[in-house]
C-alpha cells in the first residue's frame, strides 16, 4: 500500500497528497501506542515512526496549502 501512496506523491499529485495526508495520520497513531506500550526498543522505534509521520503530514500540508489558495482564487 505504501508503494502505491509513494509512486503517486513523487508524481505530485495533488488529490494523492491529500488522500495520504488523511492516511499518514493512521501511521502517528499506531507510532503513539507503539511508544506507549511497548518495551524498548520498539518503544523507541514507535516514537520515531510517530514523530517521522507527523513531519510527512505538516509537509504534505505545507505543499497542498497554496494549491488549494489558488485554486480557491479561480472559483471566484
Amino acid at each position: 500500500a505504501l508503494g502505491f501512496v509513494l509512486m503517486r506523491v513523487r508524481r505530485t499529485d495533488a488529490y494523492a497528497m491529500q488522500w495520504s495526508s488523511m492516511f499518514i495520520l493512521l501511521f502517528v497513531a499506531e507510532g503513539v501506542v507503539r511508544a506507549m506500550s511497548d518495551p524498548q526498543p520498539s518503544a523507541a522505534l514507535g516514537g520515531i515512526e510517530a514523530v517521522v509521520a507527523a513531519l510527512y503530514f505538516f509537509a504534505a500540508l505545507a505543499y497542498l496549502r497554496p494549491l488549494k489558495k489558488a485554486s480557491r482564487e479561480l472559483k471566484r
